[in-house]
């Protein structure tokens, strides 16, 4: 599915694609790590 999606994207012109995961799912960060994504930062939100 990922795969599918890179391309799709690719085909758009897309230069980047960025995903966002909580910080508990170590399993995702590492399955987006071994496909050769790089992890940027935190984000920060509030509620209001």
């Amino acid at each position: 599915m990922v795969d599918t999606f890179e391309t799709w994207a690719r085909g758009l012109g897309a230069a980047r694609l960025a995903v966002t995961s909580n910080r508990r799912r170590t399993d995702a960060h590492a399955f987006y790590e071994g496909r050769g994504y790089d992890r940027t930062g935190f984000r920060f939100a509030r509620v209001l």
